[in-house]
């Protein structure tokens, strides 16, 4: 192309940069990369290069690389929810919790009456530890109509939050909305086990072998319990 054809007349030359990393963008090329970082050493403050070199990085998987471009580059995508939930993941995988919590929080402000949004948010707050930011964030979803998702979210919130009657209910009410989810009663027998119910979680757990006969989970969790209980 002609920008391409100006680079190799004049390497420096920016408009002709920046028209080469277009085209790279456009297409997710990760040949664009290059052209950004020598766009960006003679123009270091360029935010668009920025947003760009940090979603190029983010599809390459470099996410230590993406993040420090996405940084620079906020203010660009203060209302764009696709680049706001790839900062957010890369700050997940880099362990950065506590920013990630802060960038998913912008990208629900954005779409509030979303429930994955609410739920993305509220699990990496219980990752970063704050299991009572957690609750308040699922709360909408709990307050009418709740689903077992957002349920088995919540009782992992309030167990971590030394809330053990409500981590106890949520769960209930998540395998009454869904009896065949094998997960849900794996939860309630870890649940049981650490508060020493180990009969309450067989109980439990023998509900869910009477509906799922073939998960192994269920026969594991329960062989578990009786240990506890030193019924070999």
């Amino acid at each position: 192309s002609s920008d391409l054809h100006a680079l190799k007349l004049s390497p420096d030359n920016i408009p002709a940069l920046q028209g080469a990393a277009q085209i790279e963008y456009d297409q997710g090329d990760p040949e664009g990369i290059p052209v950004l970082e020598h766009l960006l050493r003679l123009h270091p403050n360029d935010l668009t290069s920025h947003g760009m070199l940090a979603v190029l990085e983010y599809q390459q998987g470099n996410c230590s690389a993406a993040v420090a471009h996405f940084e620079r580059a906020a203010s660009l995508f203060e209302s764009r929810v696709p680049a706001l939930h790839a900062y957010g993941t890369c700050l997940v995988k880099l362990k950065q919790l506590d920013t990630a919590a802060d960038v998913f929080k912008k990208s629900l402000a954005l779409n509030p009456e979303d429930k994955r949004e609410r739920q993305v948010l509220a699990s990496v707050q219980l990752m970063s530890h704050q299991p009572e930011q957690a609750i308040a964030t699922l709360y909408p979803l709990l307050s009418n109509m709740p689903d077992a998702s957002s349920l088995e979210l919540a009782s992992a919130a309030y167990e971590e939050a030394h809330d053990t009657d409500k981590a106890v209910e949520a769960l209930r009410q998540a395998i009454l909305l869904e009896p065949k989810n094998v997960n849900l009663y794996v939860n309630f027998a870890a649940l049981s086990a650490t508060h020493q119910s180990f009969q309450v979680g067989i109980n439990v757990v023998n509900d869910g072998i009477n509906l799922q006969p073939k998960a192994a989970p269920l026969y594991f969790a329960r062989g578990v319990l009786y240990v506890q209980l030193a019924e070999y």
